[in-house]
């Protein structure tokens, strides 16, 4: 990486790192953040550390004890972009959510919009409910994709032509979303009051896979406050209820 970037300097282990750092990021799965945390604080004696920063979504910046009391500041600095192990992601016009204090935050929003990403504050306790509708966002959808292919091939498709078929109907669901907001873009038999599709539907899925059926439950739960929201009859909304609820 320091040899593609053209980096002058490449540190190993911490006693080959530079003495003066404005800046250090800490890139490592959320699980060995606090170990890091702890073997980097370990060193700080013998480094100047100004400011410290992990790049997880889930947790705050405090959670860096060791350094925060040895003195550094420190924060997170989190893109909500999906990384693939395949290919790197575009990260212009990407947002990063901040956090910490407002000088180390002024840092950070200047080297996000040096790459052409959009920095975006949000507070300390609120970034695991932020992190969770990331997930809904971006980490279900392979699942969902998941599931539907499983179901195409129980049906006598082949995954690929499952793919292939499923894929326009994706993204105009989520272009949807997008351009006229989720109650506009909802379709589909509990968005309609189809009770006995919707039975249908549960009982196929329960016989088939018992968990894949618990999921349709559940999405078409929140599909139906939703549908509620639009205006759904309430005596359909209260029918298709009680079939999800059994």
């Amino acid at each position: 990486m320091a040899k593609r970037l053209d980096l002058k300097t490449c540190a190993h282990t911490f006693p080959e790192i530079a003495v003066d750092i404005d800046l250090l990021i800490i890139a490592v799965p959320d699980s060995q953040i606090a170990e890091v945390d702890r073997m980097i604080a370990s060193y700080s004696s013998n480094l100047d550390i100004k400011s410290c920063v992990h790049t997880s979504g889930a947790f705050p910046g405090s959670i860096l004890q060791s350094l925060q009391q040895s003195g550094i500041s420190v924060g997170s600095l989190h893109p909500l972009q999906t990384f693939s192990p395949h290919s790197p992601p575009p990260l212009k016009d990407i947002y990063f959510v901040l956090e910490g204090a407002e000088q180390l935050r002024n840092t950070l929003g200047k080297i996000v919009k040096d790459i052409g990403g959009i920095p975006i504050h949000l507070p300390e306790g609120d970034k695991t409910l932020y992190h969770s509708a990331a997930v809904f966002a971006s980490n279900f959808i392979p699942v969902l994709m998941n599931a539907s292919v499983e179901l195409m091939r129980q049906a006598g498709l082949s995954d690929v032509d499952s793919r292939k078929m499923l894929a326009p109907l994706m993204t105009t669901s989520l272009n949807n979303c997008l351009d006229r907001g989720e109650l506009e873009a909802l379709t589909g038999p509990v968005s309609r009051g189809d009770i006995s599709t919707v039975q249908e539907h549960v009982t196929a899925l329960q016989s088939f896979d018992p968990l894949l059926s618990r999921i349709y439950k559940l999405l078409s739960l929140k599909a139906l406050s939703l549908a509620l929201e639009h205006g759904l009859a309430k005596d359909k909304a209260k029918a298709i209820e009680q079939i999800l609820l059994s």
